[in-house]
């Protein structure tokens, strides 16, 4: 615990401020510093390093804390994080860019570029993957993260898992499908993937440092990865190194050359117009269904904008690129602990950069569903209560309260009492399923409860925003 204190005690003394053309007011970056500062000390991560760009420019850089806490090395801008799941985004304009090439087809089965997949695959196209919508899992209790696999070994192991849904009729986050785009990218190319990505995006887009994962190339600037253990911060766990080069998520990024990427996403530079417009269109599954998800990217609407994002964590890392397109607006946060809340961080800063994009910002809408305004005030006062009615929820949702009512208990308390709701965003959807947001407007805090309500008013998904 001496270490953890002295770590946040110590945060403002070791920031490194990258100079820039273009500056925020000196009030707004103070905010920042102290809401970072603040944040870090509170979820007791070791270092984070933030950007915040503008039209393309980066417009503030800085590091907070260390990157090394054995050696007291301090973060900077430059400091090397590893990607976790952001590095997803790559993958996905990796394979779109091989479509644009007309190397490969997005409505093709999987089997068309990898052969040797299972029948039970043949009705998983490209575009299927691309979306989580393949109805493929995550890693698989057989798999050993110690030891090393071939491609042909992990593409075993993974023909054995059945699926969990039918292929394109809803949303399943999957590894294992970003694993295997990567054998898919290398198999077409000629290249292996980091090859690839460094020849047609970090090379183009002057993203000088990014690489993909190496533990035996010196690697300038690398942050070391940590989590939490009974309060202790204790080094990450190993794995071993084929788990560390897949397309899933295994990079080194800093936040300099993700601002040179946003400045690549904002000028359209690497994909062709249906490249983008596969890419961050919402995903319609074979029911009619919209979902809030793009490929990969989750694509959303907050405070009346498109929001654009992608979190990730891996190996005691965890990060979150988010956008707004529409204002020119995007934060890039990495943090080197495992568990921590990058989402959070990024959502926070975008409030005091720009408030209208805050959580108190967020104008209330008209609501024309009385009744889903009262179940929404029922079920935060049943959770803070102590008392959640499971039988509200159904699916997802039912699964995450299921396991995690205690841990939703005790945050909603921590907020003291509710004082009011506010409705901020209503999309209904073909099926009759509606996504609402809706502020919750406690003593203490103010936090956006984001849920997924089907045509029975039941709770198929639930996620929160805070800042």
């Amino acid at each position: 615990m001496k270490s953890i204190l002295f770590l946040s005690l110590t945060l403002s003394a070791m920031a490194f401020a990258q100079p820039s053309a273009d500056r925020l007011p000196d009030a707004v970056t103070s905010a920042i510093d102290a809401y970072i500062n603040r944040s870090v000390g509170t979820q007791k991560i070791p270092g984070v390093a933030l950007g915040v760009v503008k039209d393309g420019k980066l417009i503030y850089a800085k590091g907070y804390g260390v990157a090394n806490v054995e050696h007291k090395i301090p973060v900077t801008p430059e400091t090397m994080f590893q990607s976790g799941s952001v590095g997803k985004a790559f993958t996905v304009i990796a394979v779109l860019m091989l479509a644009d090439d007309r190397v490969i087809d997005l409505d093709s089965p999987i089997k068309t570029y990898i052969p040797e997949s299972p029948p039970a695959w043949d009705r998983i196209t490209v575009r299927h993957m691309l979306e989580h919508t393949s109805g493929m899992t995550g890693y698989p209790d057989g798999l050993d993260f110690r030891k090393d696999y071939t491609h042909k070994e992990l593409l075993d192991l993974y023909s054995g898992i059945p699926l969990e849904f039918e292929p394109g009729t809803r949303r399943g986050y999957s590894n294992v499908a970003f694993g295997i785009l990567g054998m898919l990218i290398e198999k077409v190319s000629g290249k292996t993937y980091g090859e690839f990505l460094q020849a047609r995006i970090f090379g183009p887009l002057q993203m000088t440092s990014s690489r993909i994962i190496s533990e035996s190339d010196i690697v300038a600037g690398r942050a070391a990865g940590y989590r939490l253990v009974r309060g202790e911060i204790k080094n990450q766990e190993w794995v071993a190194p084929s788990h560390n080069n897949d397309a899933a998520g295994s990079l080194y990024l800093n936040v300099i050359d993700m601002a040179r990427f946003e400045a690549g996403l904002r000028e359209a530079k690497l994909l062709s117009a249906k490249g983008f417009e596969n890419m961050w269109n919402p995903i319609i599954t074979k029911e009619g269904a919209t979902e809030p998800w793009g490929m990969s990217w989750s694509v959303s609407r907050e405070n009346g904008r498109q929001l654009v994002a992608h979190s990730g964590g891996w190996q005691g890392f965890t990060a979150n690129f988010t956008r707004y397109p529409e204002k020119g607006i995007a934060v890039i946060i990495f943090t080197n602990l495992r568990g921590a809340s990058p989402d959070r961080l990024s959502m926070g800063v975008l409030g005091l950069v720009a408030p209208e994009l805050s959580i108190a910002g967020a104008i209330p809408i008209k609501s024309t569903e009385p009744t889903l305004d009262a179940l929404i005030t029922k079920l935060v006062q049943d959770i803070a209560g102590g008392k959640p009615h499971l039988g509200l929820y159904r699916g997802a949702a039912l699964d995450m309260m299921q396991k995690h009512a205690d841990k939703a208990t005790a945050e909603f308390r921590s907020y003291g009492a509710l004082k009011g709701v506010d409705l901020v965003d209503y999309v209904k959807k073909p099926n009759g399923n509606r996504q609402v947001r809706h502020r919750l407007n406690f003593v203490q805090k103010q936090v956006i409860l984001i849920l997924d309500v089907d045509a029975n008013g039941k709770v198929l998904e639930m996620d929160m925003r805070r800042e």
